[in-house]
């Protein structure tokens, strides 16, 4: 596939994924935020947000080269991810027990929570791979681990 291709069908699978949460939060922008590739996307080739509130936005990114959707959080401010990192400490497991325990998940999470800062952004996500993106399971997939990062974040976002 080339690249070129690649990014028409990440542009779809986004276009979906905004169509399906758009009304997911009261908090939700109306306005539809796509940031094509550049230093302020971490390398993702395209990324949809959904911003909560200034500096604090759940994203989905594809990295076509590598076959990966990047879903989870993004930040810029250090309280807010100074104080998700202290909630998973105060949990005692790791980021992704903290994440399996705040989505009441019934099942260990195949991939797990990455946090790390880069760009400017602290960033809180999972890396779920693809081949297809027009794959019912990747979207069931993606929903899951997008809706868990909501709910396990979403009440963690005012920084001091």
């Amino acid at each position: 596939m080339s690249a070129e291709a690649s990014l028409s069908s990440a542009e779809k699978f986004l276009d979906w994924a905004w169509n399906e949460w758009q009304d997911f939060r009261a908090w939700m922008n109306p306005e539809k935020t796509i940031q094509p590739a550049g230093e302020d996307t971490a390398r993702d080739d395209i990324r949809l947000l959904f911003k909560v509130v200034e500096d604090c936005a759940f994203f989905l990114g594809v990295r076509c080269q590598s076959g990966t959707i990047r879903v989870g959080l993004a930040t810029t401010n250090r309280w807010v991810s100074e104080g998700i990192e202290q909630a998973v400490l105060d949990s005692g497991g790791s980021m992704t027990e903290f994440l399996e325990d705040e989505m009441e998940a019934d099942d260990e999470l195949q991939w797990p929570m990455i946090h790390y800062h880069d760009a400017g952004e602290f960033y809180f996500h999972s890396e779920i791979p693809f081949e297809d993106l027009d794959s019912p399971e990747l979207c069931r997939s993606v929903g899951q681990y997008f809706e868990g990062y909501v709910m396990a974040l979403e009440g963690r976002l005012e920084g001091e």
